[in-house]
């Protein structure tokens, strides 16, 4: 094991970041790509979410129509601001800090999230992060189709994704670090020797009874 590097896997929402964030940067992105369609659409979504009938993947695809015919050039524009204006001010300096210590041991770091990758790899620049692996929106053109391409980087969807990005055999995977806030990542958490869950307040009953290290958040 001595050749193999140690991995340190961070989710995003809720564990790097003290907020859900997808779902803020798609009203942001609306903002800037309101027509008659957009806004029709947006207007059917609060409709079926208020009445119960739209929610998790369904819902994402959904607000994801929003975005269709946006320029890459114009939506990197709108990730940078979020990075800065948004998501910067809401760190969870705990976890960032661990982050921190696991780059002087000389760790490779990877945020793995169901997020979105445009301003996931912003906010990565601001580390030197060396992966992220996320959910990727689709472009044809130069602009954004509206479409998720690929799968969705949630629950075992983000094992199929890092098994697609890294050579898993590189990393001494037994002495590795998983960190993530939510019951839908234990298969994230048990990847590697080391599960640590990040409670900022929900039920973790879940967590202590599998043994999982907590790191409290305020």
């Amino acid at each position: 094991m001595k050749n193999k590097q140690i991995l340190a896997i961070f989710d995003f929402c809720d564990t790097l970041i003290g907020m859900q964030t997808a779902n803020k940067f798609i009203s942001l992105c609306y903002k800037e790509n309101k027509n008659l369609t957009t806004i029709f659409n947006e207007a059917c979504r609060l409709f079926f979410r208020k009445a119960g009938l739209l929610y998790g993947i369904r819902h994402k695809k959904w607000q994801l129509k929003q975005i269709k015919g946006l320029s890459a050039k114009k939506v990197e524009a709108i990730a940078k601001q979020y990075v800065k204006n948004e998501l910067l001010p809401k760190q969870n300096m705990t976890v960032v800090e661990r982050m921190l210590w696991h780059k002087r041991q000389g760790h490779k770091i990877a945020i793995v999230s169901g997020g979105f990758s445009q301003y996931i790899k912003e906010y990565a620049k601001n580390y030197s992060i060396d992966f992220v692996i996320a959910t990727e929106l689709e472009l044809r053109d130069g602009f954004f189709t509206g479409n998720i391409l690929g799968n969705d980087c949630m629950g075992k969807n983000k094992i199929t994704k890092i098994k697609q990005h890294l050579k898993l055999d590189d990393f001494d995977l037994d002495h590795s670090y998983a960190y993530s806030d939510h019951i839908s990542d234990i298969p994230l958490l048990n990847l590697t020797g080391h599960g640590v869950v990040v409670n900022f307040g929900q039920d973790i009953g879940w967590a202590i009874k599998a043994g999982y290290e907590i790191i409290d958040v305020k």
